[in-house]
């Protein structure tokens, strides 16, 4: 029965530990570079609610100019 306990939390462990390295390979989309030709940046990522931090910025970088965003 002990085996089958130890077992169990490491199977749990190792499960949480999978799913910490998936999340730090995919970086959080966030504000481009600040360039020159301001025209090149890209803040389409604002389109998606839950990249937003609620800076007051955001709102002035992406403004969706139809209802389809």
């Amino acid at each position: 029965m002990r085996g089958l306990r130890v077992r169990a939390v490491l199977c749990c462990c190792s499960i949480g530990l999978l799913g910490r390295s998936a999340r730090a390979e995919t970086p959080a989309p966030g504000p481009p570079t600040i360039t020159s030709l301001r025209y090149t940046e890209d803040y389409s990522y604002l389109r998606d609610p839950k990249n937003r931090s609620g800076a007051w910025w955001e709102p002035l970088k992406f403004i969706p100019v139809d209802s389809a965003g």
